[in-house]
């Protein structure tokens, strides 16, 4: 039975979800979302908070069976999965961090094209106040660098290097041109010389580079006009005269100096005054502004202009600033605001990003690569608040759609869209089901252990599967269970995908029971997770592990071992050390877990307890013979004349006795077989000396002592 746990993570912190499925643990970070497990599976999940301002409060759990939510306040939480449940992990808010005065530096470049700064276009940075930042700019290939613009005012910096002190927030813009891109030129009308005056009148007037300036000379009553003076030299000796300004100029009338009467004569109407009006958008790309901005527009003098600007999407609108002081943010939602043209104006439409909130859409498809969803894929989606999105579920080859869960709840079978609108955050599982062949396999099971296998201990084998079906195999989709006996986990993980038509094999292991000895089933067989549930496909794999358990030998060692051959070769060299070494008859049944001391029990007497054991339900193989070897160290020098008894588990199995060069065999106990019918000694010589060896001839047990 299939269950599903939703892990839940409130304002300030995050959560660990340890899963401890087929008896391994995986761990999941952030653990957030809805996951699948087999009804008594066993997890763990962790509450972190994100910041140090949060710590964490406690659990809240609630079931889908209609139990009434609780609280736990252990962290970590460990719980066994036996139903549908809830967890939310609720952390608290222990402080804020502390507030220092910053200002923003915003950075754009007009046109956007024409060149790059440091720090970036479009950058909006904070500082400390009191800092002081430099500004570059550099020009793109056609272009180049013609001023800085600060706060909507002309600096009149035209070097690429700026430095501002960051006092307030700061709007600063990068103008460039192209070589051929009109400039501003200037003319500046001097005080006339005479009895006259001009139109426009004396003072410094701005025009596009190539415009034509038109400047009238009236002489007053009894005067005329003589000539115009350009940068010093005489250029014209008409009114009105004209200039084309591709440069900046000076220009200076000259009248004669008659006295005029004192009835001043009628005046002509002056021309036509214009100015400029030139709007900035801060930062670039925030919004759109009436009249377009980037632009020169003229104006005639006292004429009204009314200003409009529109958000894009992100931003909102902050104020209009004049002359870089601010006049507020207008009216209406165009933010509309009213500008009188009394003279050239420079104003700069300022707005900010607005934070969005937004929630998250976690996309689930189960099983894992049985389909795919449009237009948000499997995982976590950031999304606006309050956005209406649809879903659509498309099957993979071998699957097909079943329905939708949204929140944990099963939405309309069969119907392929679902349709979210973001209010909260929402997990939504897409569910499928293979079609008839699309899980179809083969399993086959290699190397097993021939030989008896203790209990509780650990052994390896070869798994090799073949996938026959239509959809590929993952570890988290297809597994090989585990079916009877208790072998210490229920399930064996592949050892990763395998794609239709293809095979693949692994290493694995399992452990033997603990309930005795004797032939136990090993049953395996493939199987594919779906809904949280396990569902078996293809061939079932049968066999039989033969299962020991080690045990003392039986008070009669000698009837224990008859029938088997063994030797105990004592070698005497050192007067402090003796070297012992048995001959084991199968090393498959038999063992020693260890020698004892060489326990000391008189000056001449010494003893030495061995613990033998045999493998319980395992045959005799008398070729699987084996040699183990001890060396006993003793604290004082042997003695020329001593004894060494031999026992196992208290049981006595002989004596050797070395005296005067002389060794006497073991003295089996009575009444296994009589010392005339089977004994013989034996002269050996040695490098070291001639003795005297007893060696004990028996067809089930031979005794070699020797001295060397």
């Amino acid at each position: 039975m299939g269950c599903t746990v939703t892990v839940q993570a409130g304002e300030g912190g995050h959560t660990v979800l340890i899963s401890y499925m087929a008896g391994f643990p995986r761990t999941y970070e952030p653990g957030e979302g809805v996951w699948g497990f087999t009804f008594g599976d066993s997890i763990s999940v962790q509450a972190k908070p994100d910041t140090p301002y949060y710590s964490f409060k406690h659990w809240t759990l609630s079931f889908t069976d209609g139990s009434p939510p609780k609280d736990e306040l252990s962290n970590p939480l460990s719980l066994m999965v036996v139903k549908n449940i809830i967890i939310l992990a609720v952390f608290n808010r222990e402080s804020y961090p502390p507030e220092t005065q910053r200002y923003h530096l915003y950075v754009s470049a007009e046109p956007y094209q024409g060149g790059t700064t440091n720090p970036p276009v479009g950058s909006s940075l904070g500082f400390d106040a009191g800092t002081y930042v430099t500004v570059t700019a550099t020009a793109n290939p056609g272009y180049i660098f013609d001023r800085w613009i600060k706060d909507g005012q002309v600096t009149g910096i035209t070097a690429p290097s700026y430095t501002i002190l960051m006092n307030s927030d700061h709007y600063l813009v990068a103008k460039f041109r192209t070589p051929s891109t009109p400039q501003p030129r200037t003319l500046t009308i001097l005080a006339p010389s005479g009895y006259g005056h001009t139109s426009p009148s004396t003072g410094t007037y701005t025009y596009s580079d190539g415009a034509t300036a038109l400047v009238y000379a009236y002489p007053d009553a009894g005067n005329s006009f003589l000539y115009w003076k350009l940068d010093g030299t005489i250029s014209d000796t008409i009114s009105p005269t004209r200039i084309t300004m591709n440069k900046d100029y000076t220009l200076q009338a000259f009248f004669t100096s008659t006295v005029p009467p004192t009835t001043p004569p009628p005046t002509t109407p002056p021309p036509t005054i214009t100015y400029s009006l030139w709007i900035q958008v801060m930062p670039s790309g925030a919004g759109t502004t009436f009249p377009q901005a980037g632009q020169s527009h003229v104006y005639n003098a006292s004429t009204s202009v009314v200003l409009k600007a529109y958000v894009n999407s992100g931003y909102e609108f902050v104020q209009w600033k004049v002359g870089g002081s601010s006049v507020g943010a207008g009216s209406g939602s165009d933010h509309a605001y009213t500008l009188t043209m009394n003279k050239n104006y420079e104003v700069l439409a300022e707005f900010r990003e607005v934070e969005v909130q937004t929630f998250t859409l976690r996309v689930v498809v189960n099983p894992s690569g049985a389909g795919s969803i449009s237009p948000y894929s499997v995982g976590n989606h950031s999304i606006k608040k309050g956005q209406s999105i649809t879903l659509t579920a498309t099957a993979n080859s071998g699957y097909k759609f079943v329905k939708w869960y949204m929140d944990n709840i099963a939405q309309q079978e069969g119907v392929r869209t679902l349709t979210v609108v973001m209010d909260k955050n929402h997990d939504v599982l897409a569910g499928f089901s293979p079609e008839a062949g699309t899980y179809q396999g083969i399993l086959a099971v290699t190397n097993l252990p021939t030989a008896a296998v203790l209990e509780g201990r650990y052994f390896n084998f070869t798994i090799q599967v073949t996938n026959t079906g239509l959809a590929v195999w993952t570890p988290e989709t297809v597994f090989v269970r585990v079916q009877e006996g208790n072998w210490g986990t229920n399930r064996i993980l592949l050892a990763g995908s395998v794609s239709p038509g293809t095979s693949s094999s692994r290493e694995a292991g399992l452990t033997a029971p603990m309930t005795g000895a004797g032939n136990y089933d090993l049953t395996l067989q493939l199987v594919y997770v779906q809904d949280g549930s396990a569902v078996p496909f293809g061939n079932i794999v049968s066999k039989k592990i033969l299962v020991g358990s080690t045990v003392a030998p039986p008070g009669n060692v000698w009837d224990y071992f008859r029938g088997w051959l063994m030797w105990l070769d004592l070698q005497y060299s050192d007067p402090d050390k003796l070297v012992a070494t048995m001959m084991i008859p199968d090393c498959a049944k038999y063992r020693i877990d260890g020698w004892g001391e060489l326990e000391k029990i008189n000056a001449s007497t010494f003893k030495v307890d061995i613990d033998l054991k045999e493998l319980v339900g395992v045959s005799v193989n008398q070729n699987n013979r084996c040699n183990k070897t001890h060396t006993y160290i003793s604290s004082t020098s042997l003695p020329n004349n001593f004894i060494v008894q031999v026992y196992s588990h208290g049981i006595y199995l002989g004596v050797f006795t070395f005296q005067n060069g002389k060794v006497t065999p073991p003295s089996p106990p009575e009444p296994i077989f009589h010392w005339p019918e089977w004994f013989t000694w034996l002269l050996v010589t040695t490098s070291i000396g001639t003795f005297l060896v007893g060696a004990l001839i028996y067809p089930r047990f031979t005794w070699a002592p020797k001295k060397v």
